[in-house]
């Protein structure tokens, strides 16, 4: 588990109004389950652990390096994503998809919608070059959905940055409910089951 660095060594943040959305609607469900892709920081483990009633962590970025670095076939990270079908209210995709070439981000969402409960939330995250020229960022959530950038990191994690309607295009078993762009140049999607 990786220790997150104090917000002030962090070089800047932003208040996440996708991730708000996300954290106002899962926090009014008595049982919400929420499950974190990673990179997993003990200060999301706190903060989100605070907020739902289950978390669950599934750091794929770690285990998609590992995979890379050792040579195992690609395409087969979602063997880690063993969970049974409509079991979580919401998921947390950070920049994953922005890893993954297009046959993986495709198996990947598929494999979020059968996870996600009816009317349950994913939000995504991507970075572009104008915030991340060499995506190498991840992100650290602290008090009331700010969002701190900090290093990845993972050096075998190629970054692939998407167009908006790529990306909407790779979620279409989703809703679109939310997009937006902050000044800082991240993006926010925020989707739902329906």
């Amino acid at each position: 588990m990786w220790e997150g660095p104090h917000s002030e060594t962090l070089p800047f943040n932003y208040a996440s109004i996708a991730l708000k959305q996300v954290m106002t609607s899962i926090e009014r469900l008595p049982g919400g389950q929420l499950l974190d892709t990673g990179p997993v920081y003990k200060d999301n483990i706190n903060y989100f652990s605070s907020k739902v009633r289950r978390l669950y962590v599934c750091d794929l970025y770690r285990l998609l390096d590992k995979d890379r670095r050792t040579g195992f076939p690609p395409g087969r990270y979602w063997r880690h994503l063993d969970y049974p079908d409509n079991c979580f209210d919401a998921i947390l995709l950070w920049d994953l998809i922005d890893r993954l070439n297009d046959p993986e981000a495709y198996s990947l969402v598929k494999r979020c919608y059968t996870m996600t409960k009816p009317g349950g939330l994913v939000i995504l995250f991507t970075f572009g070059k104008q915030v991340s020229p060499v995506g190498r960022d991840s992100c650290i959530v602290r008090d009331d959905c700010q969002v701190f950038f900090r290093d990845l990191a993972f050096s075998n994690l190629p970054i692939q940055y998407r167009q908006n309607r790529d990306i909407l295009h790779i979620l279409t078993p989703f809703v679109t409910v939310k997009s937006l762009i902050y000044r800082n140049g991240v993006r926010e999607f925020l989707f739902q089951k329906t």
